[in-house]
């Protein structure tokens, strides 16, 4: 039964985590184009409130005990983990189709005047076969991308979470 529980609250709370994200990335696109940096930034800090969030608010309104093992809360962050980057390789994807589409064209080039630079064959990049096949690729690397590290993120708040998971004064009075 707790299992059930788990499941549908990661993905819901992913699922809440995700739009915000896709909504905060688009709103960014629009204000802070030239800030890619700042606003991963951002990024990474609502991941990390919003699985913190998601870590107590188990922690203190579903568990069946207060004292959450690592294991359950590394499951809870990499289902959030894997819902929240579905919703940022959806941002990739109409980024790509729809926002900007120079993107990937201004990406092949700046891959190509590097390899350039260093003395390389950029005739490659040059292909219109490069541009479909980078058009495919970006969200689901993307995604990959960003699954990796918000697992990362996942497991060190895990981490730390179940580490300070101890009992509660009231949790005592059962015992005695």
């Amino acid at each position: 039964m707790e299992k059930e529980k788990y499941a549908s609250y990661s993905f819901k709370i992913g699922s809440m985590i995700g739009g915000i994200v896709f909504l905060y990335h688009i709103l960014m696109f629009h204000i802070a184009k030239d800030s890619p940096v700042l606003t991963r930034y951002i990024y990474m800090a609502i991941f990390i409130a919003g699985l913190a969030y998601a870590f107590v608010n188990y922690r203190r309104n579903i568990a069946v005990k207060p004292q959450v093992k690592f294991g359950r809360l590394m499951a809870i962050g990499t289902i959030v983990s894997l819902v929240v980057s579905l919703f940022y390789a959806l941002f990739v994807a109409v980024k790509i189709y729809k926002l900007d589409l120079t993107f990937i064209q201004n990406s092949i080039d700046m891959m190509a005047t590097q390899m350039e630079n260093m003395g390389l064959d950029a005739s490659l990049y040059q292909d219109d076969r490069m541009y479909s096949l980078m058009q495919l690729v970006f969200p689901f690397s993307s995604f990959i991308g960003d699954f990796v590290g918000s697992v990362l993120l996942s497991l060190i708040l895990s981490f730390f979470v179940s580490r300070t998971n101890a009992a509660l004064p009231d949790d005592y009075e059962d015992e005695q």
